[in-house]
């Protein structure tokens, strides 16, 4: 599915990734060098390939108390074409199932990070780059905990919402594990409901969940509320897809960055210091100090880039080229509802196809099952997390 984007504004993450570099780069004691590096001509960013392309990779996790805190709820690659000043972003979802580690994808980084702190981003750029069919030269995760205490830094933020939002099923965080009046033995049994199908969790634990309701038009957000509206997953009607809330970060995004890059904002340092000191605690990244003076020129490029947006998914339009996946048997992975290629399992090759003719700008095929390859093997012991 392909959606432009005619402002950088719009681009996960980018512009506010470089503004707070920036920052970065005058607190911890690199002005003069900076502005050394700043000054010289061009960009001259060390991983842009003999075709001027630089490619990220953008990951979102819950932190703090969410269940699977490391989880990575936000999965996005961008391709950036330096010389056409164009970006092609294209969304992973998260239920994609991962052979490598016998869980869905989105648990790649917190499992590499329970082996080994510090080689989550590293992981998952590995375990991605191999589904995309595309190197990914820099990694960046943010922890959403981190994402609240920014926009309550900043003030809250003015976000012009399209649709009037209404989740009757929103988690909340300190009662996950509330026992909504049930006994010790009820709970068991209607936790067994809930696994094979019977009732959902909201149904048997109605005081885990709240109503979360946004209207339509401009509306003033704080951080709780900001990421409330970005993650909620089981809104009614056309704000419960995926595309929907892909389309809900984006005018997140474009809110904290008309923030960011208001005057009062940037002329003010205690605010900038305390965004600096938010960040620090809360992201992981492989971007190295002396290539932010590049980054935030080739930022400054960018305002008037051309995105264009993909999202490889399931539906049920057979010319949809971006349908390369299929809903999986739950009894196959554990119970647990999963995605897989429609190629086969483990066969990434439409999505190779598909991300290369994105990247290239050439029409995509439309893709078709492959019914030789048969899906083996799926569900194997491993680290288990909350999902």
């Amino acid at each position: 599915m392909r959606r432009r984007r005619n402002r950088v504004a719009k681009f996960l993450g980018l512009i506010i990734i470089l503004v707070f570099f920036a920052v970065i780069a005058l607190v911890v004691g690199y002005i003069l060098p900076f502005f050394v590096q700043y000054g010289k001509p061009g960009i001259h960013i060390p991983k842009t390939t003999p075709d001027n392309r630089i490619t990220f990779l953008f990951l979102g996790i819950g932190g703090g108390n969410h269940d699977g805190p490391l989880l990575t709820d936000t999965i996005q690659f961008a391709s950036v074409d330096v010389k056409h000043n164009t970006i092609d972003l294209i969304s992973v979802p998260r239920d994609l199932w991962n052979p490598a580690i016998s869980q869905k994808i989105n648990a790649t980084y917190a499992l590499a990070e329970q082996n080994q702190t510090g080689s989550g981003l590293a992981a998952a750029k590995s375990i991605i780059s191999n589904v995309l069919g595309q190197s990914i030269d820099y990694g960046f995760r943010i922890d959403f905990n981190g994402f609240v205490k920014a926009v309550d830094e900043m003030g809250g933020i003015d976000v012009h919402v399209a649709r009037t939002l209404d989740d009757y099923a929103y988690p909340i965080d300190s009662m996950t594990d509330a026992t909504c009046g049930h006994t010790s033995q009820e709970v068991i049994d209607l936790t067994a409901q809930e696994a094979t199908g019977s009732a959902t969790d909201p149904q048997a634990f109605p005081c885990r969940y709240m109503h979360l309701h946004v209207p339509v038009g401009l509306v003033h957000m704080d951080g709780q509320l900001a990421l409330e509206f970005a993650r909620s997953r089981h809104a009614m009607g056309v704000e419960g897809t995926d595309f929907a809330r892909s389309a809900r970060q984006q005018e997140i995004i474009e809110a904290i960055r008309a923030k960011l890059l208001s005057t009062g904002m940037l002329l003010n340092p205690g605010k900038m210091i305390a965004l600096f000191n938010i960040v620090r605690s809360s992201i992981d990244t492989d971007i190295n100090t002396n290539e932010i003076p590049d980054f935030i020129k080739l930022a400054q490029q960018l305002k008037s880039a051309t995105i264009h947006s993909y999202v490889i998914d399931y539906s049920d339009d057979p010319n949809d080229p971006g349908n390369l996946l299929i809903q999986g048997n739950a009894n196959d992975f554990g119970g647990a509802y999963a995605l897989e290629p429609r190629a086969g399992f483990g066969n990434y090759s439409q999505i190779h196809s598909f991300v290369l003719c994105k990247v290239q700008n050439i029409d995509c095929p439309t893709p078709t099952p492959n019914p030789t390859l048969v899906a083996k093997n799926k569900l194997t012991p491993t680290i288990s997390i909350k999902q």
